[in-house]
């Protein structure tokens, strides 16, 4: 593993592990540190003296149940987004965090009290599937993609009003967030890596150019590492 595969996995690690130790946090000073009047800070839908709890939903749960169920989903599906699309994860995380809680705010049933990660959840699934479909001939993130299907297809289901005291509206607006980010950032997608036959197409065009340009001596040779060392440097082997 190079330095650079080792700061990609770091980074994956540690934005995940950071926003656990939080919500974690939270949860024990609430269960254990007499603080239990916190769950009741969640998102207030159409409450604007509760403004706050657009920002505040995430980090609070309604029990050990369910931040357990949305840390096993979180681990993977957050670890996946920022280990293949590292650049822009941050950027992700972050609308699909505001969008989500804001969607329950102003759609929301008034009266009501929406806690928990789920809606992030469901933003991160819903994101990395899309992105994972704008090329299919990625086979790398096309895998990825079905294999968030494969464990999470049926989450679908969870943004339709179908269970009671479930924020289906939370889940409903993370979802869109993250099919919408996938469209608006798919130019900023990783590319897809170059086939070996593609890069030697390359190297036979790059070479054509250089003996079209600068004739070669009779007794002179052009160095097969020169080319591809000048293909690296067009960013000929980039993968994601």
């Amino acid at each position: 593993m190079d330095s650079q595969e080792r700061n990609r996995v770091f980074y994956a690690i540690f934005s995940t592990a950071l926003f656990l130790i939080i919500i974690w946090g939270v949860q024990i000073l609430i269960e254990w540190g007499g603080v239990s009047e916190w769950r009741s800070a969640g998102n207030h839908p159409k409450e604007w003296g509760h403004w706050w709890g657009v920002l505040s939903m995430a980090f609070l749960h309604g029990s050990w149940e369910h931040i357990w169920n949305n840390t096993a989903s979180f681990v993977v599906l957050n670890t996946m987004l920022f280990y293949f699309y590292r650049e822009i994860a941050l950027k992700v995380w972050g609308v699909i965090f505001l969008f989500s809680g804001l969607f329950v705010f102003f759609l929301g049933v008034p009266g009501s009290n929406h806690v928990g990660a789920s809606g992030v959840v469901y933003g991160l699934a819903f994101f990395v599937f899309t992105a994972g479909m704008m090329d299919i001939k990625h086979t790398a993130l096309l895998r990825v993609s079905m294999a968030v299907l494969f464990l999470y297809g049926s989450i679908i289901w969870g943004i339709f009003p179908i269970e009671e005291r479930v924020s289906w509206e939370g889940h409903l607006g993370g979802a869109l967030a993250g099919v919408l980010l996938a469209f608006v950032y798919r130019k900023e997608l990783p590319e897809r890596p170059k086939t070996r036959w593609e890069i030697e197409e390359e190297l036979e065009l790059l070479k054509s150019e250089r003996d079209a340009s600068n004739p070669v001596k009779p007794n002179g040779k052009t160095s097969i590492v020169q080319i591809y060392r000048q293909l690296r440097h067009r960013g000929i082997d980039r993968g994601f």
